[in-house]
């Protein structure tokens, strides 16, 4: 979507009034921490700039504390629950759809704050938005011109130094549809002949096609230590990553693993050492289960699972429970 900084000048002028109860929800839903909640007060009504930005900046806030920057709405992100919300009221109101307003409401709280974190947020979940003047065509020199001119020169900088992130994104969202696709295909046929799966595998395969293909990260907690890994690389004939961390460190590992699926699924390589030099694991693992009945799919010398390197320096796997 193709944003203007004149549709955000016009944003700031509509003339909306919300029910009277519509910001204490919001908030309310930002205290609770309940993002659900928060999506559905703040996408039931148009919130006016000033409040739908107060409540951006207080769910951004709480995001930080918690440590769910970036989250989507559906893991607990804050701000993403306020996005998601600002789409759904626009969708239901028909109000400015020459401009996204979502996109646009955190690209002013961006520059209102000059945070490049909130920017680099945005920049994942919408890759595609550029700003500028109306009467021209947006680029990501008139998206990093437009920070300049809201005082935000450190959001312009990091623009700028992601420059070619931004330009590979049509690139990017073709090869995601691609590897979406082939592995739809490929799991329900591994489904359909009655591989030898783990149940473990046989429930991230059914949830992965009923995501339409996008390779889910796992987390199984083990008392105070977790595995996270992913489950549906192979399947692209790629390895499998595997990570063993604390249970306390789980959230930012599957970041981390999330980021090098996303690479790895588009063919970018995965520069990590084999798992069996860091992590016993039996012939019943689910994820040497999954990756024997794939060996077909890759090719010669590609690792069937790696290992994300982490506090861990070695580490016996326990198996997860079939029940």
């Amino acid at each position: 979507m193709f944003l203007t900084s004149t549709s955000l000048k016009a944003n700031k002028t509509l003339k909306v009034v919300a029910p009277p109860d519509a910001f204490r929800l919001c908030v309310k839903a930002v205290m609770d921490d309940d993002a659900a909640s928060l999506a559905k007060a703040v996408g039931s009504t148009q919130l006016p700039i000033e409040m739908a930005m107060s409540v951006a900046a207080q769910a951004w806030r709480k995001d930080i504390i918690s440590g769910k920057v970036g989250d989507r709405m559906g893991d607990g992100g804050l701000l993403s629950a306020v996005y998601v919300g600002v789409m759904r009221a626009q969708e239901a109101g028909g109000v400015d759809t020459k401009a996204d307003n979502a996109t646009t409401l955190v690209a002013s709280l961006a520059s209102r704050e000059d945070d490049p974190r909130l920017l680099r947020v945005l920049m994942e979940w919408d890759p595609h938005f550029r700003m500028g003047p109306a009467d021209s065509k947006a680029t990501i020199d008139t998206t990093a011109q437009f920070f300049l001119e809201m005082g935000a020169p450190k959001c312009a900088a990091h623009l700028m130094d992601h420059k070619d992130e931004l330009m590979m994104a049509p690139r990017n969202s073709f090869l995601d549809e691609h590897a979406k696709q082939r592995v739809v295909r490929n799991a329900k046929s591994l489904l359909a002949k009655g591989a030898p799966l783990h149940p473990v595998t046989v429930a991230a395969l059914e949830q992965l096609l009923k995501d339409d293909g996008k390779i889910p990260v796992i987390n199984i907690a083990n008392g105070d230590r977790a595995t996270v890994c992913s489950i549906g690389l192979a399947l692209l004939g790629r390895a499998e990553i595997l990570a063993v961390c604390s249970a306390a460190n789980a959230r930012n590992v599957e970041k981390q693993v999330q980021k090098l699926i996303n690479d790895s699924a588009r063919g970018d390589a995965c520069n990590l050492p084999d798992a069996k030099h860091f992590v016993q694991m039996g012939e019943d693992h689910f994820l040497v289960r999954l990756t024997d009945a794939t060996k077909h799919l890759r090719s010669s010398g590609t690792s069937a699972i790696v290992f994300l390197k982490s506090s861990v320096k070695r580490y016996v796997q326990p198996e997860a429970k079939s029940g």
